[in-house]
């Protein structure tokens, strides 16, 4: 019994060790984030500006930053694709306002003016990979199966 004692006080120990820790690095964290997103939007921006150039910027990618790119291309880049992947981690009916608002907090860019509003749009639009959950109510949605 005094064995199982230690144990636990060892894990209590460590999971305070760890709460201070990340107590520590999280608004480090927070702003690094917030900077990488800053970064992925003026990124953005100017790859489509160099597109409609008629200037194709995969080289330059590879050249100066080959591991970032890899990292980026693994993130789903449609919103669609992006909702089902948030929805499948989560694993259970989620309101077109929740979805925008984790998007968001994720750093995801979602287009238009009302994040919301477009989240719901793109639901509807993608009958085949998203259906209603009208059993928890209204604006509720889950994967197709």
């Amino acid at each position: 019994m005094e064995n199982n004692t230690i144990n636990i006080r060892l894990l209590e120990n460590e999971l305070i060790r760890l709460l201070i820790r990340k107590s520590d690095v999280e608004p480090q964290y927070n702003k690094i984030k917030e900077e990488l997103g800053t970064i992925n939007t003026q990124i953005a921006g100017l790859d489509q500006a160099l597109l409609a150039a008629g200037v194709n910027t995969s080289a330059l990618r590879t050249e100066f930053v080959p591991s970032v790119e890899t990292e980026v291309e693994q993130q789903p880049a449609k919103l669609q694709d992006q909702i089902a992947k948030l929805l499948k981690d989560v694993g259970k009916p989620m309101h077109y306002k929740q979805i925008a608002d984790t998007l968001i907090r994720s750093g995801f860019r979602v287009p238009g003016q009302d994040t919301a509003n477009t989240v719901s749009a793109y639901l509807n639009r993608h009958k085949n990979r998203f259906s209603k959950a009208t059993e928890m109510g209204r604006g509720y949605y889950q994967l197709r199966e």
